[in-house]
């Protein structure tokens, strides 16, 4: 998911509640950002809502674990009960997991494809596939097959290249997604009303 959809999607997610929505049931605590540089944008958007930001590049860090040890203290220090992964692109294999629930949103629908994004797309193209999809879930030591929390089909274009396809398909849906998924964590789909966290919002996967 490019940086881009993903800001618009923690945008979403930041602003209040129209008249004519339901409740959110969950705000979010503090975000997370793994890049080089922190977009303006992002930076904007957080302050507006008084929001605290946590910048934690990836590349000053000798290896994932350590990673994700930096990421695991820093939510230590603030009143969280469970993290929102958006546009996360590594696999969790160390103490994050551990840290408090975390739901992940992965860009398929269950039983459909596992793996980062880039893996993602690669078999949706493979396979010819007409549809995809959003599924929020919880994260596990199972790659991508956690208790779903919310999910979302998605109708891919019959337009090339068929990646691009994919991805604006698939972020167009992602903040409104996003949002959803907000609501149905702070309505008791795992923790019982939690301040929800988005974890880390970056454009540069890493293996």
């Amino acid at each position: 998911m490019n940086q881009r959809r993903v800001i618009a999607a923690l945008e979403q997610c930041l602003a209040p509640a129209a008249a004519d929505e339901a409740p959110m049931g969950a705000e979010i605590a503090a975000v997370v950002f793994g890049g080089d540089t922190i977009p303006t944008r992002l930076t904007t958007a957080c302050r507006d809502r008084q929001v605290p930001v946590v910048h934690l590049p990836w590349a000053r860090f000798d290896s994932g674990e350590r990673f994700e040890s930096a990421i695991a203290a820093a939510m230590a220090t603030m009143d969280l009960d469970a993290g929102l992964l958006v546009g996360f692109r590594r696999i969790l294999r160390h103490g994050l997991l551990e840290s408090l629930p975390l739901v992940n949103i992965h860009p398929a629908v269950p039983g459909g494809p596992r793996g980062t994004e880039e893996e993602v797309i690669a078999a949706l193209v493979a396979a010819g596939a007409t549809h995809t999809g959003l599924t929020a879930h919880v994260v596990t030591a199972e790659l991508d097959a956690g208790p779903v929390v919310a999910t979302r089909t998605i109708a891919i274009p019959p337009t090339w290249p068929r990646r691009a396809a994919i991805l604006d398909a698939v972020g167009a849906e992602l903040g409104p997604f996003a949002r959803e998924t907000m609501r149905r964590m702070g309505c008791g789909a795992l923790t019982g009303g939690a301040d929800v966290h988005i974890a880390e919002v970056r454009d540069e996967g890493r293996p």
